[in-house]
Order: C-alpha cells, then structure tokens, then sequence
C-alpha cells in the first residue's frame, strides 16, 4: 500500500517536471493581469492564486499580500502554471 502511494507521488511528480522543462525549452512567458479571485494554500502548503480560470501557484511569501490586493500582474509558465514573475497592487491603483 506504502509503495503505491510513493509510485503515485513519484509518476505525479515527474508529470511537473516534464511541463517545467518543457516550458523552460520554449521560453515563453504568459502574463495576466487583473483582481484576483480566489487566493488560498492547500494542505501541503503550497500557495495558488485563480485569475481568469487559472490556477497558477506563486510562492507562500505572496499569500498575505495577494489576499489584500486589488489588482496582481502575474507572469507565468504557461503549461506548468507556475509563477514567474508577481507584482501587487493594493489601494485604488491609479
């Protein structure tokens, strides 16, 4: 039982670092820009943010501050979804 959950864990975890490399190979960057409208960490402690359908994961020492913005510019990989690149904006952004 042990031993499938860490095949699990390995075949998932390899699945991400194929879309990382192959994202790293095309050197393409998405960007979104917009209100956020979901921030939350999941259980195992990773932080992601939802913004037009996406589910992009950012690094945990944005978790507060995305949760207070009113507008975020994210630059990010765009089949591994993975954060490049975030900037914050709290107040009215004028």
């Amino acid at each position: 039982m042990l031993g499938g959950l860490a095949i699990y864990a390995w075949v998932r975890s390899l699945g991400s670092y194929r879309k990382f490399v192959s994202d790293k190979n095309t050197r393409l960057v998405n960007i979104v820009e917009g209100a956020p409208e979901r921030v939350f960490m999941t259980r195992f402690g990773q932080c992601y943010v939802r913004m037009s359908g996406r589910k992009i994961r950012v690094g945990n020492d944005y978790f507060s501050e995305l949760r207070d913005a009113n507008n975020v510019r994210i630059e990010f990989l765009p089949e591994s979804l993975l954060a490049v690149r975030v900037q914050v904006v709290r107040g009215i952004g004028v």
